[in-house]
């Protein structure tokens, strides 16, 4: 039995909806299924702290793990990576006129989910020209944006279509 491994933090509904007792269910899902058929092994859904997914990994305690990519784990060559098999697009939404342009934002905080790597982001960050604000999860971000306690967040583009109030800067981060 092969465990896929997900985090509990940062799953979308729309990528893995688990709920006690029941089946996980989702595009995740369904690609691990899919696998699964082909290679003739069953898998085991589990679903642990996104901080913790690459250690039980390296240790052997699971095998799989869904939805990441090498520029978001320590030492991505310790791991074999399969093809791609979809993007996660992110960007930058908020609920003002929206930018054009990621220079428009000089010196505004950017709601971020605590310990993600952003490669176009993370260096206007360090030279201070954004100032990132952590949260754990994207759906805090998203409610701390509705309620008025920030001006703009990174959010999957997914999550960002389902929210017709949002405008969106859909640039590559």
């Amino acid at each position: 039995i092969y465990q896929c491994d997900w985090s509990s933090d940062v799953c979308s509904s729309d990528l893995t909806l688990i709920m006690k007792g029941a089946t996980p269910h989702g595009i995740v899902t369904e690609y691990m299924e899919e696998i699964s058929k082909h290679i003739h092994r069953k898998f085991e859904y589990k679903v642990i702290p996104k901080f913790r997914i690459h250690e039980m990994i390296s240790k052997g305690l699971a095998e799989v793990n869904c939805y990441t990519s090498p520029t978001w784990v320590p030492r991505p060559e310790t791991f074999t990576w399969s093809r791609v098999l979809f993007y996660k697009r992110e960007v930058i939404a908020t609920l003002k006129k929206t930018p054009t342009a990621l220079s428009d934002l000089q010196g505004q905080r950017i709601g971020t989910v605590l310990r993600y790597i952003y490669p176009r982001l993370d260096p206007l960050f360090e030279r201070k020209r954004l100032i990132r604000e952590d949260v754990a999860t994207e759906d805090q971000n998203l409610q701390k944006l509705l309620a008025g306690r920030i001006d703009y967040v990174v959010a999957d583009e997914v999550q960002d279509r389902k929210s017709t109030r949002l405008n969106s800067i859909h640039t590559d981060i």
